[in-house]
């Protein structure tokens, strides 16, 4: 929706139109969305308020005001322009959009999605409106409904990045690994520099047991991103799958830096550590992960094989008769928690990405954009 589509609304329900502005204030107005366009935040925040301050009921100013402040991650201080908006302009739906998107990114699921609910009522054409509703949705544990909110993003926007990347992960918890594979593969070919469809692309691969294709995803996304904890992890997991601990110690080490309170990880380094022989630098890490996670037979399990080297019966007995207890055997693939667990906050692989970088092809122009 364009700021002549506001400003036409505005005079409906009695608001300053630009018309209505003084010449210089007019000229200001302009200014502003030149430097919004620029990517000149601060400057555009400045002559925004300055227009607001000579005219306060011309609501574009407020409404691109709000995009500023989106723009720079500023939630909060978007939320009161666009209440402003809302306030004067009730029925226009734009600002139950915005409204819907800066709650999400403060994490305020419940406020989002009345927002965005009310957005798509006010207008079911918008395919975006579907896709923070159907994101929203998945946020929140509701993947069903989240289908059929993208469903209507993609039967208005086929190739919409961001509802295909979904898609793709309510596929994955549903075992449809085939098609999320054709998905994800076309969106890693599209968006390479994209690390959160190759990641998910890489756990589509190891679940299928491709180990060589997932590592070929998780290498590409370190070359990016030498840091990157998941692609750490994951391939610290591959080697150790392969029985190259040794190959898998360094990478898990590197993992676990970035997320010590995985239980999952803790206990897979530990693994990697006791097949290397490396009994003492083992131990501490199953005994982190038995206190993380109290109902895992993992750590008991390994931490029996540790005593029983050391000949230490008294602990080996106690670690034997705790693992059986609580399992009779290790589980030996990733679940979806621990795939979540392992991305760390807001970016697990069966989960949305919580706040994507703006512009990003999982927003699609979602805002940050002038309006003109």
């Amino acid at each position: 929706m364009t700021l002549s589509v506001i400003m036409s609304q505005a005079t409906i329900f009695g608001q300053t139109n630009e018309s209505d502005l003084p010449s210089q204030t007019r000229a200001l107005f302009h200014k502003a969305i030149a430097e919004q366009r620029n990517q000149d935040p601060k400057s555009a925040e400045t002559d925004y308020k300055e227009v607001i301050y000579n005219s306060a009921d011309f609501l574009p100013a407020h409404f691109n005001l709000a995009l500023v402040y989106d723009a720079e991650d500023r939630s909060d201080d978007a939320l009161i322009e666009l209440a402003y908006v809302e306030h004067k302009m009730p029925l226009f739906p734009e600002a139950q959009f915005f409204i819907g998107i800066e709650n999400f990114r403060l994490t305020r699921y419940k406020t989002a999605l009345d927002a965005l609910q009310l957005a798509v009522q006010q207008d079911p054409n918008n395919p975006l409106g579907w896709f923070w509703l159907g994101k929203t949705y998945y946020a929140t544990s509701q993947p069903d409904k989240a289908k059929s909110a993208l469903q209507r993003t993609l039967s208005m926007a086929p190739d919409h990045p961001g509802a295909l990347y979904l898609m793709s992960l309510i596929e994955i918890s549903e075992q449809d690994l085939v098609r999320s594979e054709s998905v994800l593969a076309s969106l890693v070919e599209r968006y390479p520099q994209t690390l959160d469809f190759r990641q998910a692309l890489g756990t589509v691969y190891y679940l299928e047991a491709q180990p060589d294709r997932a590592e070929k995803q998780y290498r590409e996304i370190l070359r990016i991103s030498p840091s990157d904890p998941q692609a750490l992890s994951m391939t610290g997991l591959i080697y150790l799958d392969r029985g190259e601990a040794t190959a898998a110690i360094p990478f898990l080490k590197r993992g676990l830096a970035a997320n010590p309170k995985v239980a999952f990880l803790q206990v897979k380094l530990g693994q990697a550590l006791v097949d290397a022989n490396r009994f003492d630098e083992g131990l501490p890490h199953l005994q982190r992960a038995a206190s993380l996670d109290p109902q895992n037979p993992a750590p008991h399990f390994l931490m029996w094989k540790i005593y029983s080297e050391k000949k230490d019966r008294e602990s080996a007995t106690k670690e034997l008769q705790e693992f059986k207890k609580l399992a009779a055997s290790v589980p030996e693939r990733l679940s979806g928690a621990d795939l979540n667990a392992l991305a760390g906050p807001g970016r697990g692989l069966t989960s949305v990405p919580l706040n994507p970088p703006s512009g990003s092809p999982l927003e699609m122009d979602s805002g940050n954009l002038p309006k003109q």
